[in-house]
């Protein structure tokens, strides 16, 4: 089963939930395909520049607000996502971009006009056009659990404020060295009697199930917690809600 997008793209059915939590690639287009690294793969690569990929690639226009001001002149909230994407486009060249994209030439990915829209082409004639885009962006953000960034400004004097705030923060965070995001989470984890991956094979699990047992065990353990404040009393059972108690939701 498949869409056609806004170019005639044959574009493969929805994402199917229970295949992704199994890890398997995605297939957008038969030659757009996005594959779910596992950890282990995600070392090898390297973590740093792993998630500046897959960062920069979902990135929303909120998130580059520094960026787009100082090199267009203009809000964030002016651009599309699809759009900065074009823009950073040129960017993704030279990465190395197959620990998700295996097959995919990145490097010859240029900017072409075709029925009036821009869109990217490479030398195979691999197309990534709008609606293509939102699919592998969507994906990305799905099993990494970022959250798009859809922040907004009151008015033109509360937008700068956000974006010399933004430029405090890059400033800081540039200061400081890389803090991996995966080595207190596999560390935890792997401590937890809970979890029931071991340090020697939680290496092969793919990073949207890892990152979806962090979140689900959070969750078992938050529902645990409030569990022994009712069962002390401490609790009042009236007062909690109702989602906190269902940890398989």
């Amino acid at each position: 089963m498949s869409i056609t997008g806004t170019r005639g793209n044959r574009i493969m059915s929805g994402m199917d939930q229970l295949k992704i939590f199994r890890g398997e690639p995605y297939y957008i287009t038969d030659k757009i395909i996005i594959k779910q690294p596992s950890l282990d793969e995600i070392v090898t690569y390297g973590e740093r520049e792993y998630f500046s990929l897959v960062q920069t690639i979902a990135a929303t226009p909120a998130d580059k607000k520094v960026e787009i001001w100082d090199s267009l002149g203009i809000y964030w909230d002016e651009m599309s996502e699809y759009d900065l994407f074009l823009s950073i486009s040129r960017g993704l060249r030279d990465i190395d971009a197959s620990i998700i994209f295996p097959g995919l030439d990145f490097s010859s990915f240029r900017l072409v006009i075709d029925k009036n829209e821009l869109i990217l082409r490479n030398r195979d004639g691999v197309e990534i056009d709008k609606t293509i885009y939102i699919f592998i962006a969507d994906f990305i953000r799905q099993i990494h659990n970022f959250t798009k960034n859809q922040e907004r400004g009151f008015d033109n004097y509360t937008k700068q404020i956000m974006i010399e705030d933004d430029r405090e923060e890059q400033i800081k965070a540039a200061r400081k060295p890389f803090q991996s995001v995966l080595l207190p989470l596999i560390s935890s984890l792997t401590n937890c009697a809970d979890f029931k991956y071991r340090f020697d094979d939680v290496w092969t699990l793919p990073i949207g199930a890892f990152l979806d047992a962090v979140k689900r065990l959070l969750k078992y353990h938050e529902y645990k917690n409030l569990m022994r404040g009712v069962y002390a009393g401490t609790i009042d059972v009236k007062k909690i809600n109702k989602k906190s108690l269902n940890w398989m939701s």
